[in-house]
């Protein structure tokens, strides 16, 4: 029994011990840097890649839908318009409202004054939407977005219709 006991004790090296705990502590050392590292000191590509997982946005443009009476006739619908807006900062950057043959035909399209137009715009330089007219038709809004004017943009909204008019009222 006493060879047993002297023979354990022989196999336990306190030089053997120190160094695999030396190892195990330069593996936590190493580990708790690296972990420090990314979240302290550069985290910004860890962000970057979680919001490409994570964030996603996709907008639905949903129309309104019909409301009919129980026999199926309409009391009111959803009429596809267009807003038009401008963004004053894209159009001071390329020139401003200028008063070519493109801007005038938009202006009498809209049944705008070209010069108040352009006063708008350069009171609101550092604004990103300002609207100029709301519920146009789309092939109206369509020619006007085919002269390409820099910073006017389209927007799809509806507009409601009461066919039925007073027989719908609240």
């Amino acid at each position: 029994m006493q060879k047993n006991k002297l023979k354990s004790a022989a196999n336990f090296t306190p030089l053997r011990f120190g160094l695999l705990c030396v190892a195990i502590l330069c593996c936590m050392g190493l580990l708790l840097a690296r972990v420090g590292w990314l979240q302290i000191v550069s985290p910004d590509n860890l962000v970057k890649q979680e919001d490409m997982r994570s964030l996603r946005e996709e907008p639905i443009d949903v129309q309104r839908g019909m409301i009919s009476d129980r026999e199926g006739r309409p009391l009111a619908v959803s009429v596809p318009v267009s807003a038009i807006w401008i963004d004053p900062q894209t159009t001071l950057a390329k020139g401003g409202v200028g008063y070519g043959p493109r801007w005038q035909a938009m202006a009498q399209a809209l049944h705008l004054n070209l010069s108040e137009l352009a006063h708008r715009v350069e009171a609101h330089p550092h604004a990103r939407f300002l609207y100029l007219a709301r519920q146009i038709n789309p092939e109206q809004a369509e020619w006007i977005d085919k002269l390409h004017l820099p910073g006017i943009n389209l927007r799809d909204e509806s507009r409601r219709f009461y066919p039925a008019g007073h027989v719908a009222a609240n």
